[in-house]
């Protein structure tokens, strides 16, 4: 069997997002123990400033009999990524007519219907996590209907075969092959590693319990360590690990770290939350190998926190903050543009904050200002009766923008006065 896997290609501000794709990695290492001598080719059209030429051609010479697709985000900020993925689509088909064309990632998983409506070339389409569904799909000759979690098409309509309530237990995956045939590793500048699934927080514009589970679901530290040194030995010296939050749970995140201290010389770094931060936790951190953190704050008003269940409390910032400063750690706090409730007095409030956080850090740290993603099944959709769909990206505070902006493009110009690090600031489009 010849199986073709390729990152959809993204792109924002005239860039392409080189990310390795862990996803299909996990997925085809789960299915090459599965299948007898199965033939794995990737692609990741993301290095290719003009994918469309190595795209057929690839697709011509290796001729497969499937080919899965991660769509990773719908939107980069607020430019839609849809018509990108229905140009791959729809090459692949022309190439190969006759191939499966199977979509997954987190991006086709929150709006799943949509796309399948939008791109008529695409097969089946899987929510969530791919590993059990994919395989299903192949051991059931793909009936898709017997198989839970697969979007497919019933003549012209569009059939889910129902969520199931169970999730990949990570004691059974094994460690997800890098290598592949088609990926150039050095071509990415970190490279993606889990140490957990799933999110026990409940923010109300964040979809990933619904994609992840509500739920942590810890990899043995065993395979953890087994899997350090395996992307050592392939020479991999930059990794940031996706997990939604790194530092949670704390006694975990800890003994991660002691994992991680026996890899000295490589570069860390990941997604932190503000909670859960002491002085042992942080030394340790230095000691491993981490340059580089982002924390989210959010916001800085503790009404907002509260109104929105960030998990997040004015004391948590408080302590972090003071903590962070006084470490060789270089901190990049992201904040959140546009929650719902807020007003002039408290972006004004939040402006203030930033600056204090580099002046206190003596410009050590870097601000970054995002807006609020707005996400389909999340709270924040069902509180506010939002529409949204692929080309269709509604905003809290377009009316403010004329003030806004600007004060924040100040703060920038402050750093780059003093040589120092640079406010980065996401614009709308």
């Amino acid at each position: 069997m010849k199986l073709l896997f390729i990152n959809a290609p993204g792109k924002w501000a005239g860039k392409r997002q080189l990310i390795y794709p862990l996803g299909l990695a996990y997925v085809a290492t789960y299915l090459k123990e599965r299948l007898d001598s199965p033939e794995i080719h990737f692609l990741d059209l993301n290095m290719y400033k003009d994918y469309s030429h190595v795209l057929e051609r690839a697709v011509k010479e290796f001729s497969p009999e499937i080919v899965g697709i991660e769509f990773r985000n719908a939107f980069y900020f607020s430019t839609p990524q849809a018509s990108l993925l229905k140009d791959t689509v729809d090459k692949i088909k022309l190439t190969v007519p006759d191939s499966k064309v199977i979509i997954g990632g987190s991006g086709f998983s929150l709006f799943a219907e949509d796309i399948m409506k939008y791109i008529k070339n695409i097969d089946f389409g899987i929510f969530g996590e791919g590993e059990v569904p994919f395989w299903g799909l192949i051991n059931s000759d793909f009936r898709a209907e017997k198989v839970k979690n697969v979007f497919f098409r019933n003549n012209n309509e569009i059939i889910y075969s129902g969520h199931s309530d169970s999730l990949v237990d990570p004691e059974e995956l094994s460690v997800p092959k890098r290598d592949w045939d088609g990926l150039d590793l050095s071509k990415y500048n970190y490279h993606g590693f889990q140490t957990k699934r799933g999110c026990s927080f409940r923010c109300d514009y964040c979809p990933e319990p619904f994609l992840q589970g509500k739920y942590y679901r810890l990899y043995p530290l065993k395979r953890i360590k087994e899997e350090l040194a395996y992307c050592v030995s392939l020479g991999i010296d930059k990794i940031f690990f996706v997990d939604t939050i790194f530092n949670l749970p704390l006694r975990f995140s800890m003994n991660v770290l002691d994992v991680l201290s026996d890899f000295k010389g490589v570069e860390f770094s990941a997604f932190f939350k503000v909670t859960g931060f002491n002085q042992s936790y942080i030394n340790k951190l230095e000691e491993t190998g981490f340059k580089e953190i982002y924390v989210s704050l959010e916001n800085v008003d503790p009404s907002l926190l509260e109104l929105n269940r960030t998990g997040i409390n004015e004391r948590a910032i408080e302590e972090t903050t003071r903590l962070l400063y006084k470490s060789k750690l270089k901190v990049r706090y992201q904040f959140i543009l546009g929650l719902p409730h807020e007003d002039f007095a408290n972006r004004i409030k939040n402006m203030g904050f930033m600056l204090r956080l580099m002046v206190k850090s003596r410009f050590k740290d870097r601000v970054f200002a995002e807006p609020l993603a707005i996400l389909p099944y999340t709270e924040l959709i069902k509180r506010h009766n939002i529409e949204i769909d692929l080309f269709n990206y509604p905003v809290f505070m377009r009316k403010l923008y004329w003030w806004y902006f600007p004060l924040l493009k100040i703060i920038q110009k402050m750093s780059d006065l003093f040589k120092l690090n640079i406010l980065k600031l996401n614009k709308f489009k």
